[in-house]
This record gives C-alpha cells, structure tokens and sequence, in this order.
C-alpha cells in the first residue's frame, strides 16, 4: 500500500473551477481573506492553477477548460445554480466576516445564524456562482473537548466512589474501635471494604457501559443517515423513471389517436329488402306459388 506519512503540507485541497482565475484570486482575498499561496502559469503566462491559504487550511483553483477532467464537472450557472459539494471555514467571528464578504459583492443565501449543534455560521455566492460557508463551529475542537469531558467526568465518579469507600470504612472504625480486635469486628471492617470494592468496580462498569451506549447510538444515527440518502437517491431516481415512462406512454397514445382519425368512417348499414307477407288461402281457390324475385 502506498504510504506518504512523510509528505509534508495538508492531505486534502479543495478544487473550485473558475473561468477568470486571476479575477477569483483577487476576489477572495478581497471578500473572504484567502491569501495567494502558490500560483503555477503555463507558457503563455495563463493561470495552470493557483494554491490559496486560508489560516491553516488550502484550496486549489483551476481554469475552466476542456480537458477530460473538465467533462465531469459543471459549473454552477450550468445547472440552475445548483452546487453538488461546498466548503466551509472556521472563523472568528461569522458576523464580521459576513460584512465583509458582502461588502465586497457576495450574495448571501443563508444569513449569519445560530446553529443547533453549536456556533454561528452564513453561507454566501461568489461572482461564478460558487456556494462558500463560513462559521464559528469548530468540529475538531468540539470532538477533543467532548473526549475531554468524558475522561474527567470519569476521573470524578472514580474519585466520589473511593471516598465513598474510605469514609465508610473510616466510620466503621471510629464506630467499632473497640472491637476491632475482635473476630466479629474485623469481620465488619473487611465486609466494608469488600463492600466498597463492589461498589466502585460497579460504578466504573456502569461508566463503561454508558460510554458503549453512547457509541452505538452514534453509530446508529451515522447508519440511518446513509440508509436516509439512499432512500432519497432511490426515490429521485424511481421518480425520474416513472416520469420518462408516463413522456413515452403519451407519446405513444398520440401516435395511436392520429392513426385512429386517419381511418375512413363506418360505411353506410346495407339495406335489405324485407320479404313480402304470404298470401292467405282462400276455401276452395287454389293458391299459385309466388315466383322469386329476379335478381
């Protein structure tokens, strides 16, 4: 397996396509505070690629070109303004950044706001149509304080469950002083101490137990997320077939209606003579057959 261990630099670039490069270079810096870090030209001076820093973290712009890379991707004003992927910084101050993104021509779609997990973060439109987002939430640092947390709230339980322990046995001792040097006090002291050990190896599992717990869970909300998307996925997808299918079923009852008005209409019913009642015989005449009709 190929191993880079000893790289040096970040492992992940973000690349954002733009059709002025050199104009999204001076825009971001000037909207967003994006530092130019790197920039690689070909012969003829155009932009190849172009490396920006923002606090500790790069991303890489590219000319939009049509290269075999270039055919898998869209750019935003080709699809409805739509964006498949989007990136998001860390700030300071999301409100301050977004007056200065603003001022300095971003459109914003989500104005600054409070998020439920935490922090204050806006989401705004560069001039190619480009979603960026920017809040004060920091995934990183709430992960380290969440572990943080847990290891002293676990350090604490330990600590309440021993001094729990020694004051019982403390008070049996104050309590029992004089017999301890008898069988039936020691017993009770040993009892204490026995009973202590049971309790804090009892704690300490139900610690255990709730830190498991609490990881399931996580991973069950992670599992019904994924099995959320691809019920959305399928649904689009059953949704787009369904519709093709009902285009063509129409199409089709089109063809078959200006057929059927093509037709010539129902000829005329032919008319049948209806044939002459029998004469009655008369007593004593005789009656001469009728002759058939010519034909």
């Amino acid at each position: 397996m190929y191993n880079n261990a000893s790289s040096a630099g970040t492992r992940l670039l973000p690349v954002m396509r733009y059709r002025d490069v050199a104009g999204a270079i001076a825009w971001l810096g000037r909207a967003f505070g994006f530092q130019e870090h790197h920039v690689v030209r070909c012969d003829d001076g155009s932009i190849l690629y172009a490396v920006l820093s923002f606090a500790n973290a790069l991303i890489m712009l590219g000319p939009v070109r049509s290269t075999e890379f270039d055919g898998l991707m869209k750019q935003p004003d080709e699809i409805g303004g739509a964006e498949t992927q989007s990136c998001y910084f860390v700030v300071d101050d999301a409100a301050a950044h977004c007056a200065a993104a603003k001022a300095a021509g971003a459109a914003i779609v989500l104005d600054v706001k409070e998020y439920d997990y935490g922090g204050q973060g806006y989401s705004c439109r560069d001039p190619e149509g480009h979603i960026w987002s920017f809040g004060t939430y920091n995934p990183c640092r709430a992960s380290a304080t969440g572990d943080r947390v847990r290891r002293r709230n676990l350090l604490v339980a330990a600590a309440l469950v021993v001094a729990i322990g020694v004051g019982g046995w403390l008070a049996v001792a104050g309590q029992f002083g004089s017999l301890i040097e008898t069988r039936n006090g020691i017993a009770e002291v040993l009892a204490g101490r026995q009973a202590a050990a049971t309790a804090e190896n009892e704690a300490l599992r139900r610690i255990g137990q709730e830190l498991i717990e609490e990881r399931h869970s996580r991973e069950a909300v992670e599992r019904a997320l994924v099995l959320e998307r691809s019920a959305k996925v399928a649904a689009e997808r059953a949704a787009e077939a369904a519709r093709s299918r009902l285009a063509e079923w129409q199409k089709t009852r089109g063809s078959d209606s200006q057929e059927q008005s093509s037709l010539p209409g129902p000829s005329k019913q032919m008319q049948v003579p209806k044939p002459r009642p029998a004469r009655k015989a008369t007593p004593g005449v005789a009656v001469r057959p009728m002759s058939a009709p010519a034909p």
